[in-house]
């Protein structure tokens, strides 16, 4: 499956082995507001979200966008403001431990974005560092958002 860009964006729902994984208006909000839709470099950020205890579902509510020291290329982002993970540090402690770092998301110049293999690299890198756990990793396209999870194996789910 895969989301197109519309007026009047709502909540993304979408099944993963037996739960569901919600991302909200207010992120789907972010995304639209760093598309490429000119020449402007790409973008991105770190993912936050929570488990709901009594049905194991998903909820991503929490996105950073590009900070002063991430590198942004027209073809490029790299993640490198400690701001993301201070943001993160900061949710995690107001909230008392109950969101956790969900993944990664970026731009592509690209009307159906398609993960490179350096994308793939990266997310491998950071599935291994985090030492295990689904990771959602989220491609904001031109026309499409296109969703994949990453563990042992890289899968599209979205």
């Amino acid at each position: 499956m895969n989301v197109s860009f519309v007026e009047n964006s709502n909540d993304i729902v979408f099944n993963d082995s037996g739960r569901k994984v919600k991302i909200t208006e207010e992120i789907m909000n972010l995304f639209k507001q760093y598309r490429q839709n000119g020449k402007e470099p790409e973008s991105g950020g770190i993912l936050i979200g929570r488990e709901e205890k009594n049905n194991g579902n998903l909820i991503i509510e929490y996105a950073t966008y590009p900070m002063e020291k991430d590198i942004r290329k027209r073809y490029r982002f790299y993640r490198k403001d400690k701001g993301h993970i201070e943001y993160y540090n900061k949710i995690y402690k107001e909230n008392n431990g109950i969101y956790a770092y969900v993944g990664e998301w970026h731009t592509h110049p690209e009307n159906i974005p398609e993960p490179s293999l350096l994308d793939k690299k990266n997310w491998k890198k950071i599935w291994y560092q985090k030492d295990g756990g689904d990771l959602f990793n989220v491609i904001v396209g031109t026309k499409e958002i296109r969703i994949w999870k990453c563990n042992l194996k890289i899968e599209r789910l979205y």
